[in-house]
Parts: structure tokens; sequence; C-alpha cells
């Protein structure tokens, strides 16, 4: 029981880094395609028009979470920003969807 723990722990915090380092190998210009390859499947995806938003979270450790956004225009990475924050709840729970009739 404990060595499981132990490996969830392990991995949960290998994802997490990982998260941090595949966002240092994004760049402008490339495809949607490209960066799922990199970065993976989004946890949360909105679009409206030409404009796309993925988001993703990773865990620093037990009172701190990384969050991940990727802003897309007509299918190209265009920006992305990352957001460090202290929480006492699951990283998944405080992320909050974009909307983009609101964001432009």
């Amino acid at each position: 029981m404990q060595k499981s723990l132990i490996m969830c722990l392990a991995l949960g915090l290998a994802g997490c880094s990982s998260l941090r380092d595949k966002s240092m190998h994004l760049s402008p210009g490339l495809t949607k395609k490209e960066t799922l390859e990199i970065v993976g499947a989004p946890e949360l995806r909105s679009f409206m028009g030409s404009t796309e938003v993925w988001q993703y979270t990773g865990f620093i450790d037990f009172q701190h979470c990384t969050y991940l956004t990727l802003w897309f225009q007509g299918g190209l990475l265009d920006s992305l920003t990352t957001t460090q924050k202290e929480t006492s709840d699951s990283c998944q729970s405080q992320l909050q969807p974009i909307h983009l009739n609101s964001a432009q």
C-alpha cells in the first residue's frame, strides 16, 4: 500500500514538472498538431471563430499549482501564459474556463 502511494506521488510530481518542461518547447507559430505532440490534450478547450484556447494544470507541491494557457489564432500557437497559485484544493478544481465572448 505504502509503495503504491509513493509511486503515485512520484508520477504526479513527474507529470507536473513535465508540464513546465514541455512548455519551454513551445514557440509562436506551432500548429495545433505540433503543440499536441509536445504537451498533449488540454484539460479545457474553448474557441470562438479562429481563436482557440487550451488550458492545462499541473501540481507543483501540496499547496501550489501551475496553470498553462495556450492561445491559437488561425490554427497556429500565438501566445501562452503560465500562472502559479496557492491552493488548498485540487489543481483541476481551480481551473476556470475562459469565455472568449468576454475576453475579446
